[in-house]
This record gives C-alpha cells, structure tokens and sequence, in this order.
C-alpha cells in the first residue's frame, strides 16, 4: 500500500538534505503518491570498517563508518515490503562501479530483503546542482554564466570548487586558510538557493538521473503499479 510507503534515506552531509527533498518532492508531485521520507545526514564519508559485523567506535559519526550497523537496525525494526533503504553520497576519488558493489554487499549482508537504492554523485554532489544550469541561474543571477553553461557533465574536474567559481567569480580552495573556513557555508547555501530552484525534469546529470531510476523502480516493485519512467527532458550522457 503507498500509503506507508517510506523511504529511509541516509546521506553524507546536511548540504546534501535540501536537494534531496527537493527530488522526493518532485517525483512525489509527479506521480501523485503519498511517500513518508526521512533524511539522516552524517559528518562526512568516511570508510566502511574492516570488519564490517563489528559495533562502530562510539566516536564514530561518518556515513559509511556506520551504515553497517545502521542496515543491521533497519533489518530488525522496518518492513521490507513498504520500507526502501537509501544511501546517497559522492564518489569523490572512488571508482563508481567499485563503491556502488561494496555497498550493494552491505546491502544483501545486513539488509536482505529490502529494496535499496545507492545514489553515487560523480565525483561530488555539486554536480546535481550544476545538472540544472537553469536554476543555478535563477538562485544566482549574476554568475558566471559563460563559465556555468561550459561545465562538463559528471566530469572530474573538481567540481565544487567548479560551482564556486561560477557563483563567486573566483577560485576557492581548501588549501587556503580563508576559503576552508567558509566552505561548508557555501555549499549548504548552494545547495539551499539552488535547490529551491531546482526542476528534476531539466536536470541533465547522468548520476543524478541514475539515482532517480532507482527509486522509481522501488516505487514500481514496492506499489505493484505500471509507473512510467521519468521524463527527463536530457539523455543522461556525460559531456566529452
């Protein structure tokens, strides 16, 4: 039944959080279903634990430090039939295809049963934002934009600091003592302005789009409908 229908979503950092209410927003106005979503966010990445069945440290806070014991909680206290478990995150150095199948096994370890869904942002979540040159323009509307609409696609080039120089009009590095004091302002101000803004259907990011699939297709399994794909306006291929 959709009416409790909930997705458990558990993301790295809170200036990830107003872009993916944004997303569940959208496909929640779209096909007209009434969905519980609970957003959890961590202090940062992290690394999975050698042994992935042991308690994590007390100190521990990283989204991927404790999603085994996390998966392990969800399994004993959340319905498989009308819970679906996700992690959303960014690739950062990772290989893609590498990090999405160490936690697809966290998933069948610790959460079998359970339909899941693991958004991976290329390189870094910033890349979502940039998906959607349209609202990046409304949130700032004295960017750069020459700079933002030349932004190729889900490419490693250091994305944020990408998006910083579009809206700043300067380079910003973690490397200077300045800027690293206010980075973490600047992405969730980022992510709030331009999230507002955000419209899922123009967004062209082929790791957002991916993410989007999934969970229609949890909404399709767990709700025994016929829904239709997104109707993404771009093809998810990344720029060359």
């Amino acid at each position: 039944m959709t009416d409790h229908l909930k997705f458990l979503v558990l993301t790295e950092d809170r200036s990830s959080v107003p872009v993916l209410r944004r997303i569940f927003k959208e496909l929640i106005d779209f096909y007209q279903l009434y969905l519980k979503v609970e957003i959890f966010f961590h202090r940062g990445k992290g690394s999975l634990p050698k042994d992935l069945s042991e308690r994590p440290r007390p100190q521990a806070r990283s989204l991927l430090e404790l999603l085994p014991a996390k998966l392990r909680a969800y399994a004993q206290s959340s319905n498989p039939s009308t819970t679906c478990l996700v992690v959303s995150l960014d690739a950062d150095d990772d290989e893609v295809d590498k990090l999405y199948g160490q936690l697809a096994h966290c998933f069948d370890v610790f959460s079998p049963g359970f339909f899941r869904v693991i958004g991976i942002a290329t390189e870094e979540f910033e890349a979502w934002l940039l998906g959607d040159p349209k609202a990046v323009l409304r949130a700032y509307p004295d960017c750069d934009k020459k700079l933002l609409y030349k932004y190729p696609q889900d490419e490693i080039i250091g994305t944020w600091e990408y998006l910083a120089k579009v809206i700043l009009h300067r380079a910003v590095s973690s490397r200077d003592s300045d800027d690293y004091y206010y980075i973490g302002a600047y992405k969730m101000e980022w992510s709030e302005r331009i999230g507002r803004e955000l419209e899922l259907i123009e967004n062209r990011s082929p790791s957002l789009q991916k993410f989007v699939e999934q969970i229609v297709y949890c909404l399709r399994r767990t709700t025994g409908q016929d829904i239709p794909d997104f109707p993404f306006k771009y093809a998810a291929t990344k720029s060359n």
